[in-house]
């Protein structure tokens, strides 16, 4: 049986739909907050200049401002936590004393091998010729990326994987159901322009929801989802494009290779519970 001490937020604090409510709206008014020098300075200087602008430079830039992005949101949400909720921030990280870096460093290092891998046999064609272009600014961009989508992806994680699953666990009782209820919203918030889109995040997201159940926690999901997407960022995607409509058809060989990915890293997460399970030798 799963174990359900993560996910009941390990009886921590307060609850209430008006605490949740107004954690929420934290949650917004932290983004807005970044939104809007964002969208007034950041962006309309990238599009005077993005044309110009080498793609890995322009790129990391981008994921700096989802990074910032995503930082206003988990001010918002621990804010929610401290204020209304009563509780603790890391009852939405993890259910150990600290936070397991071993964990995510597992996710971490194993996404970066098997989605790069993957995804230089499946296309080798459509990996970033990073050589053609200055060291310096290549460096850039992978710093960028690093911090930028370490923020972005670890606060999609504490919010669909930790603050959401929680509430929603409080609020429909059945942990598949709330389960199933944050899939749903992760799936929905990363549809993009095209069911192809959708398909690829409800993989994800069964996959990271399956390792936080097993590991009850959400360090190997921040590794993974960090880490897939640094990679898809630095080595395969120019992010100016990223909100473009799928091609046309289905990329079944992608979506095959993304889901066995997953199982894969769900079987690292179910063997790393068994030890921790496992009896200390007397």
């Amino acid at each position: 049986m799963t174990r359900a001490a993560f996910i009941d937020a390990q009886g921590q604090g307060r609850h209430g739909w008006l605490r949740t409510l107004g954690t929420l709206g934290l949650i917004i008014a932290g983004a807005i907050v970044v939104l809007i020098p964002v969208r007034m300075l950041v962006f309309p200087w990238l599009q005077a200049n993005g044309t110009d602008m080498p793609e890995p430079m322009r790129s990391g830039i981008l994921a700096l401002a989802a990074g910032a992005l995503f930082a206003g949101v988990l001010a918002g949400l621990f804010l929610g936590l401290r204020w209304l909720h009563r509780r603790s921030v890391a009852s939405v990280l993890t259910i150990a004393p600290r936070f397991r870096v071993n964990h995510a460093a597992i996710g971490f290092t194993l996404t970066v091998v098997l989605v790069g891998g993957v995804g230089i046999l499946i296309d080798p064609g459509g990996v970033k010729s990073l050589a053609d272009f200055d060291p310096a600014i290549v460096a850039f961009s992978l710093v960028a990326m690093l911090i930028g989508f370490g923020i972005q992806a670890s606060a999609e994680e504490v919010l669909f994987r930790g603050y959401i699953l929680q509430v929603a666990r409080r609020a429909l009782r059945a942990r598949w159901a709330a389960a199933a209820l944050s899939i749903g919203l992760f799936t929905v918030a990363h549809y993009g322009y095209g069911v192809e889109s959708a398909v690829f995040s409800l993989i994800t997201a069964v996959g990271l929801t399956a390792c936080v159940l097993l590991l009850d926690g959400l360090e190997m999901a921040m590794g993974i989802h960090v880490a897939n997407n640094l990679v898809v960022g630095f080595l395969f995607q120019d992010l100016a494009d990223a909100n473009a409509p799928s091609a046309s058809g289905f990329a079944w060989d992608q979506i095959a290779a993304d889901a066995a990915i997953m199982l894969a890293l769900v079987g690292i997460a179910f063997a790393l519970r068994r030890l921790a399970l496992r009896p200390a030798a007397t």
